[in-house]
């Protein structure tokens, strides 16, 4: 076990939590449109990764009990005893949420911490604990054999839908069978979108991404053409109203997209949209 990073009052009792040796280990799910790669925490719960269709990766740490109390959390990488001369690396404090899900992070930390373990570091959880904060709790992740996992984790991840950017807020358009026209209900809803628009502006969105969809029903190709022509059907509209031109970006995704994976009428009505989002540049990508 690794010493504690952070000091305590004498009276305080120290819980840590690690994957035995023998045991340290990580597992890759791979499910339509979602990866996980997740190793579990004996007596404690589960460390996450997990990217889905058009999400960027990000981690979580499960608990098995909800948090009494709110605290801060500090994020550290530790090198393992036999990485003599390699300094700890301080990843920042973060507060913890009240949830079975206290601390989570997308893109830029959530690869940090994989490309941490993948160096062999052990980034490090360290808190009062979350009942009457008497106790100082230590987390840590271990990397040993995640580069037995990394590759097929890395494989699901490459077949997911990727964005090039991040999204703020998404409106959702739904259409009829075969059909790309706006009705009266799709246009109040997109006028109060415009409305967002110079609100969310202020608040860091860039651009507005408009991604069409279709149903599973007909050809790859058709589904395409369909989906690109409610699409193209959204754009104009917006810049009818006003919206620059320039600022508006399209994305066709056919059938590839459902958000409900059922095979029935229920199904392909929901499948049948266009995603309207308000988004900015994704922040940049931590480094090693």
């Amino acid at each position: 076990m690794l010493a504690m990073l952070v000091a305590a009052p004498a009276w305080a009792m120290r819980q840590h939590f690690e994957a035995p040796y023998d045991e340290a280990a990580w597992k890759v799910q791979a499910g339509a449109g979602s990866c996980r790669l997740t190793h579990d925490i004996p007596f404690y719960g589960q460390a996450e990764f997990q990217q889905a269709d058009g999400q960027p990766l990000a981690f979580r740490l499960h608990v098995e009990r909800l948090p009494e109390r709110l605290e801060v959390a500090r994020v550290r990488s530790v090198p393992p005893p036999w990485k003599h001369g390699v300094p700890i690396r301080d990843l920042g404090e973060f507060r913890l949420l009240s949830s079975l899900d206290p601390l989570e992070f997308e893109r830029a930390l959530a690869l940090r911490l994989l490309y941490e373990l993948q160096a062999g570091m052990y980034p490090t959880i360290s808190y009062r604990d979350l009942a009457d904060g008497r106790d100082e709790v230590e987390v840590l992740l271990s990397s040993l054999r995640i580069r037995d996992a990394l590759p097929e984790f890395q494989r699901c991840v490459a077949g997911l839908i990727q964005l090039d950017f991040d999204i703020l807020k998404e409106h959702v358009l739904h259409f009829e069978t075969d059909s790309y026209m706006l009705d009266y209900r799709q246009r109040r809803i997109l006028d109060r979108f415009i409305r967002d628009w110079h609100r969310m502006r202020k608040k860091g969105a860039q651009k507005i991404v408009l991604g069409g969809h279709a149903d599973e029903r007909g050809t790859e190709a058709y589904n395409h053409s369909l989906s690109l022509k409610r699409a193209l059907a959204v754009r104009k509209y917006l810049v009818r109203r006003g919206i620059p031109a320039k600022l508006i970006e399209v994305h066709a995704y056919g059938e590839r997209w459902p958000v409900r994976k059922g095979h029935d009428k229920a199904s392909w009505a929901a499948n049948r949209r266009v995603t309207v989002w308000f988004a900015r540049r994704p922040e940049a990508l931590a480094r090693r």
